[in-house]
């Protein structure tokens, strides 16, 4: 009997691994903000040691990551255009983002940002208005 090693499957090409840990890494660099003003609420920061999800919706590649506390972080990007939309309101190279957070009092905190395109160095930016 031989001794194989043990079996992985991945999900993504390790190229495209490699990319998902530098953009998990500039969203922890993102949630560290300074102090609040005095009466804003103060939402807490994903905890990013959550294992990310990575899956298929129909034509949308989905990138999902949610924590114990109930934060979620959720980027889609969709394939093909959904014949319902109209041509200018979808492009094959746009990310949206989804944030949630729960305050302190359990009240749910929604955003939503969007579009982004992937730039030259694998980092999401903001396609301008």
């Amino acid at each position: 009997m031989q001794n194989h090693p043990p079996l992985t499957i991945a999900l993504v090409t390790p190229a495209a691994a490699t990319l998902l840990h530098q953009l998990q890494a500039e969203l922890t660099r993102s949630a560290q903000a300074p102090s609040p003003d005095p009466g804003s609420v103060l939402l807490a920061p994903m905890d990013w040691e959550r294992k990310l999800k990575v899956h298929g919706v129909g034509d949308t590649l989905v990138m999902d990551w949610s924590d114990k506390r109930g934060a979620r972080e959720v980027m889609r990007k969709r394939y093909s255009r959904p014949e319902s939309w109209r041509p200018e309101w979808w492009n094959q190279a746009h990310w949206h983002i989804d944030h949630d957070r729960l305050d302190a009092d359990g009240r749910r905190w929604s955003m939503q940002e969007g579009p982004f395109v992937m730039d030259d160095f694998g980092m999401l930016v903001e396609v301008a208005s």
